[in-house]
C-alpha cells in the first residue's frame, strides 16, 4: 500500500466525506469534533517523548559580522500524552486542509486541461531557486559553498488542445 493510500486513510478516520470543503476544513457539524485518539491504556498526564520540527533563530558569526539565522532543525519533545494528542490532532486539521486543497486543486488543474478549446493555452511554471551547479569531477576546494555557482531554474510546460511542449530557463 503507498503512504498516500495511507495518509488518504487517516484522514478518513478524522472526516464524514473527504471530498466536502466543511468536513476538511473543520466545519462540518458532524464531524468538526471527531478525535479517534484516545489514550485508554493509561494516564494522559502520564510523560513521553517524540520528535518534532521546529524552527529555530540562532545566532551565527559570518565573516567577521554576528548574523541572525534561521535553521530548522528536528528536537525531541517531551511533554504529557495530552499534549501530544492535541498537538497532533491540531496538525491533522491542518492536514486535512492542506490534502483538500492539493485534491480539489488537480482536479479543476486536471479538468482545464482535459477541455482546452483549440484558441486556449493553459501554461504550467515552476522553479526552483538556488539549484547548485555541480562538476562531474570537482578538486577539493571546489566542494564547498563559496566556489559554487546558483542560479534559478523556471521549468514549464506549455499546454494546447493538441500538444504539449515543456520548456526551461535558468536565471543567474
Amino acid at each position: 500500500m503507498s503512504s498516500r493510500n495511507l495518509l488518504s486513510d487517516l484522514i478518513k478516520t478524522f472526516s464524514c466525506d473527504i471530498k466536502d470543503l466543511d468536513c476538511m476544513y473543520g466545519k462540518c457539524e458532524k464531524c468538526k469534533e471527531i478525535n479517534i485518539i484516545t489514550n485508554d491504556q493509561g494516564d494522559n498526564n502520564e510523560e513521553t517523548s517524540w520528535l518534532q520540527w521546529k524552527t529555530k533563530k540562532e545566532k551565527r558569526n559570518i565573516k567577521g559580522d554576528e548574523k541572525e539565522i534561521t535553521l530548522t532543525v528536528k528536537e525531541t519533545v517531551t511533554d504529557s500524552i495530552h499534549v501530544l494528542m492535541d498537538a497532533f490532532s491540531t496538525e491533522m486539521q491542518r492536514f486535512k486542509i492542506h490534502a483538500f486543497n492539493i485534491a480539489n486543486q488537480m482536479k479543476h488543474y486536471r479538468n482545464i486541461k482535459e477541455n482546452l478549446k483549440p484558441n486556449e493555452a493553459l501554461v504550467h511554471v515552476d522553479f526552483a531557486e538556488n539549484f547548485q551547479c555541480k562538476l562531474a569531477n570537482e578538486i577539493q576546494s571546489m566542494h564547498f559553498w563559496a566556489s559554487k555557482k546558483q542560479l534559478t531554474l523556471h521549468t514549464g510546460v506549455f499546454y494546447t488542445a493538441l500538444s504539449s511542449q515543456t520548456f526551461l530557463r535558468s536565471v543567474r
